[in-house]
């Protein structure tokens, strides 16, 4: 059965990032998108308030299509604040904040990706074709790539396919 990026939200209990909550000081979310419907991966970085696993990085692969049953594996572990701090300069430096929510261009040989952040009250998203020119100095593919290698380093079987 094929399953949507909602159904798997909902499916997965995904926080909304645009609604803040109290256990949660900023939040990344990415979500690559495949060629094939029903298969995508979603990953969560988050900076919480409890001292406790106060970094987390949660990866969900989803890979619900019509030649699968219903496959969804999901991790969670734990960052280390220097992880953390160099996603926040990716942030940064990618312009992420002041980015449009849409714009760009398409191509071949490339994926299709949607990045939300939650900070300090604000949530902002964007989707993009990466990977871009750099002649537009948009550099949103930065912590898109960073989140994706974090996953395949940090988590065990993530990058499986």
């Amino acid at each position: 059965m094929i399953i949507s990026i909602p159904e798997a939200f909902e499916r997965l209990r995904e926080p909304r990032l645009d609604q803040p909550d109290s256990a949660v000081r900023e939040a990344y979310r990415l979500v690559f998108y495949s060629d094939l419907p029903g298969r995508f991966d979603i990953i969560r970085a988050e900076e919480r308030t409890s001292e406790a696993l106060r970094f987390a990085l949660i990866v969900h692969r989803v890979r619900c299509d019509e030649h699968l049953e219903d496959r969804i594996q999901s991790w969670e572990v734990d960052l280390h604040e220097a992880q953390w701090s160099c996603l926040q300069a990716l942030i940064k430096v990618s312009g992420f904040w002041e980015l449009p929510s849409k714009g760009g261009r398409i191509g071949i040989h490339g994926y299709s990706a949607a990045l939300e952040g939650q900070r300090g009250g604000n949530y902002h998203r964007v989707s993009r074709w990466c990977p871009r020119h750099r002649d537009d100095n948009e550099w949103f593919e930065l912590p898109c790539t960073y989140l994706g290698d974090l996953a395949r380093w940090l988590v065990p079987g993530s990058a499986e396919e």
